[in-house]
């Protein structure tokens, strides 16, 4: 199993999507789908990194990152990603999410 830590390329500068008020963001949710087709959704925040274990090696996971408001709807969302979970620790770099693979 593997332990990832995700992280949402953003510059310093792109904090909340263009033309959403800063009243109404609420920060970052990242949805995550298992190989099975079930999902898991840590916290949403305003942090752009998330630290995640349980990735089986081998197999391809998607992974959905939305910027939401504060009802948490989402505003926003990057393309789907689909990772597969390499066997040794690696970086990995898509669409606008960076993938440290421990």
């Amino acid at each position: 199993m593997r332990t990832a830590t995700i992280t949402l390329q953003v510059t310093e500068a792109a904090t909340r999507p263009e033309g959403a008020p800063t009243a109404a963001f609420g920060g970052f949710r990242l949805t995550i789908t298992r190989p099975d087709g079930s999902t898991a959704t840590p916290p949403p925040g305003l942090s752009t990194t998330w630290r995640i274990g349980n990735f089986a090696e081998g197999q391809t996971y998607r992974l959905l990152v939305e910027a939401i408001d504060v009802n948490g709807a989402a505003i926003q969302a990057l393309p789907p990603v689909d990772v597969v979970v390499p066997m040794v620790p690696t970086f990995t770099r898509v669409d606008g999410v960076a993938i440290d693979w421990d």
